[in-house]
């Protein structure tokens, strides 16, 4: 009996290693590796992991559902780890210095309000330190998150997004990019550590938050949800929300502009300006004006305005 179970142990061993082996063959042939699981509700997942040894200047990303997170790793090559489902699959390629992403979704797609249920949502995508200064940037997702480290840059950097959230964290103001525009349906964009020569916003339904940032021009649009701005310093800016409220900390600019339908518009500006302030239905305080310096436009319709000075 002991002889065996010797037996059956050692040929377990054996075909393990057999398939050690093969999987190590595919993965140096195709590039990619897979790991398939399976989830309570029956749902096949594969964990999949490709790699490019090309080197990349643009990412072009377009999903209908996902959360994308991008990283500068100490390796080689440009690596991908993402999930393929019965009802989610991606086709990622690496072309004239181009990394895309495309991905196919089932027309019956079912998600679980639960992450732990949908981990064919999750992407990470790595690049090599000393290639993580890119280019360009174009993003578009439906549902999802997209967040940027410090460690990875784009000249200019395009987005669009449904639902879902939008982090970037700049190299600070001394590491100045051309163009950030990003626009998201319903959700938040945070914009920290940045500086560009230009900066446009905009938020159906959410909030948008820009941190210790820098640029020439600044525009910030917002339907529903909160405008927020800390530490922002440019020539022009301007901020247009329908419903919700404007948050100034420690702004600088030559001109600049706030129009809130509905809400209020609060906050301190560096320096002396010349105000013209105006509230239908609501209190309007603001500092003396001094002649000869930047402008300073706020309105309302219903809401108060309140400005004073850093």
């Amino acid at each position: 009996m002991k002889g065996f179970i010797k037996v059956v142990v050692i040929l377990g061993a054996v075909f393990l290693l057999i398939g050690l082996i093969l999987s190590g063959i595919a993965f140096g042939i195709g590039g990619v590796s897979a790991f398939t699981i399976s989830t309570k509700d029956g749902q096949s997942i594969t964990e999949k992991s490709v790699s490019f040894s090309e080197t990349v200047d643009s990412i072009d990303l377009d999903m209908s559902v996902g959360d994308v997170t991008l990283h500068s790793y100490d390796g080689d090559e440009i690596r991908v780890d993402y999930y393929d489902s019965n009802q989610v699959e991606h086709k990622i390629s690496c072309e004239d210095g181009v990394l895309t992403v495309r991905q196919t979704v089932a027309k019956k797609f079912t998600m679980d309000l639960f992450f732990l249920n949908d981990p064919d949502r999750k992407m990470d995508i790595y690049l090599p330190e000393g290639s993580s200064a890119l280019k360009d940037g174009t993003f578009k997702l439906n549902t999802g998150s997209l967040k940027i480290p410090a460690e990875v840059s784009f000249a200019t950097l395009n987005g669009n997004m449904d639902t879902g959230s939008f982090k970037m964290a700049g190299q600070g103001t001394d590491k100045k990019a051309e163009k950030l525009e990003v626009s998201n349906n319903t959700g938040s964009i945070t914009v920290t550590d940045y500086a560009a020569d230009s900066i446009n916003l905009s938020a159906t339904t959410g909030s948008i938050k820009l941190e210790k940032a820098e640029a020439d021009d600044i525009t910030l649009k917002d339907n529903t949800g909160s405008l927020t701005l800390t530490e922002v310093k440019a020539k022009d800016i301007e901020m247009r929300c329908s419903t919700g409220s404007i948050h100034l900390d420690q702004v600088e600019a030559e001109n600049i502009k706030g129009k809130n339908n509905t809400g209020s518009i609060q906050g301190t500006l560096v320096g002396d300006y010349s105000y013209h302030a105006t509230s239908d239905t609501g209190s309007v305080r603001v500092p003396e004006s001094v002649e000869g310096a930047g402008k300073a436009e706020f309105d309302t319709d219903t809401g108060s305005i309140k400005i004073q000075k850093y």
